[in-house]
Formats: structure tokens, C-alpha cells, sequence
């Protein structure tokens, strides 16, 4: 049961945060500012979330973006890895409990190169400056090929990956979550996700964006 609370924790917090995925060779430089705004669909309800970044740093030894995420009264930080644009950290506070989840050796969400792939890493997590324990993510990456995608921002040819990621907590069951995401080239971004989430869906759909 825990791992299924932390797993559906950890989906949230990549929910909030900035779908960075290129293609190989159709990687955009993005840069300090650029801002994407979402419409998130969940049930009966809808959210818009603000995603900018922020600056540069250095995170495990890795170039990454600081990536803030608003959405609602909800604030996070996201660290994006500039070359592959796995996210190796994310900051925020849920009802008022600061929360931080960590990769290593890989981080979560590693695109480049695009293609079927798999690979394992593990996750720390703490809530409220505690470290409350460490498990296996495994992630299995599967590149659907081109689409034409409608949004609200408009139309767009977008790279459909669909990502399995499955985290596993000792004496708890795996727990797998399915995510799709159509990216373009023309935006440096995703500009679409649907995921399941425990029986819920989710979806995301691209509203404005500056480079």
C-alpha cells in the first residue's frame, strides 16, 4: 500500500513538471525563460500550469534546467538534464509538507536517444526533511513513430512515446503507470501527455509557449 501512495506521489510530481523530450536530432535549445503553459484535464476538473526555467546548475555532476512549475497554489522545482533531459530532482510542497525525490545513477524520464529502450535506476524520497526510503524504478520506452497532434496551442508532428514506469518498494507489489507523450520538434517540448493514474486519467495538453 505505501508503495502505491509514494508511486501515485511521484506521478503527481512529474505531472507538474516540464515534459523536456526531444528527439535526437530534433533537440531545441531551449533557454533561461522559456515558458510553457498546460491545460490538465483530470476527471471533472481542470488546471492550467505555468512552467518556466529558471537557470542553470549543476545537479550529480549534470548540466540541468531549474524548471519552476505553478499550478494552482502548488510549487515545484524540477532539475532537467540538458543533454539527455531525464530529471534527476524535484522539489516541492504538497498540503504543506515539503517533499524531495532524487535519481541515481540515472535520473527518471531519460529520453535521449529516442527509441525503444529500458533501463533501471533507483529514487529516494523525503517528506518533510526525512528520508523515508529508497526504491527501483524501472522505465520501458517506446517510440510509437510520428503523429499529427491537435492542441490548444494548434497543430503539430509530434514524436508518440509511450513510457512504462514500474516502482517496486520492498515487501510491497510493483506498481506500473503508463505514460504517452506526443513531442515537437517545433517547440523543443511535449505537447501532449495522457497517463493513467491508478485507474484515472490525466491529460495534458499544450495552451501557449515562448522560446
Amino acid at each position: 500500500m505505501i508503495g502505491k501512495i509514494i508511486a501515485g506521489v511521484l506521478v503527481l510530481s512529474l505531472l507538474l513538471v516540464p515534459g523536456l523530450l526531444p528527439a535526437t536530432d530534433q533537440k531545441r535549445d531551449l533557454q533561461i525563460g522559456s515558458k510553457f503553459t498546460y491545460v490538465q484535464t483530470m476527471g471533472d476538473q481542470t488546471m492550467e500550469s505555468v512552467r518556466t526555467i529558471q537557470k542553470s546548475e549543476r545537479i550529480n555532476g549534470h548540466w540541468c534546467w531549474k524548471v519552476e512549475a505553478i499550478s494552482q497554489d502548488t510549487v515545484s522545482y524540477t532539475w532537467s538534464d540538458k543533454d539527455t533531459l531525464g530529471i534527476w530532482k524535484i522539489s516541492q510542497e504538497i498540503y504543506g509538507i515539503a517533499m524531495a525525490s532524487t535519481w541515481g545513477p540515472e535520473p527518471a524520464n531519460e529520453i535521449l536517444p529516442i527509441g525503444d529502450r529500458s533501463y533501471d535506476t533507483k529514487m529516494s524520497v523525503e517528506i518533510g526533511g526525512k528520508p523515508i526510503g529508497e526504491m527501483i524504478v524501472a522505465y520501458k520506452i517506446t517510440d510509437k513513430g510520428t503523429e499529427t497532434v491537435v492542441v490548444p496551442a494548434g497543430r503539430f508532428e509530434a514524436n508518440h512515446l509511450v513510457i512504462e514506469q514500474t516502482t517496486t518498494i520492498e515487501g510491497d507489489q510493483p506498481t506500473t503507470v503508463t505514460t504517452e507523450i506526443w513531442y515537437s520538434a517545433k517547440v523543443g517540448n511535449m505537447v501532449k501527455e495522457t497517463q493513467d493514474l491508478m485507474g484515472t486519467m490525466i491529460t495534458t495538453e499544450l495552451k501557449s509557449y515562448k522560446l
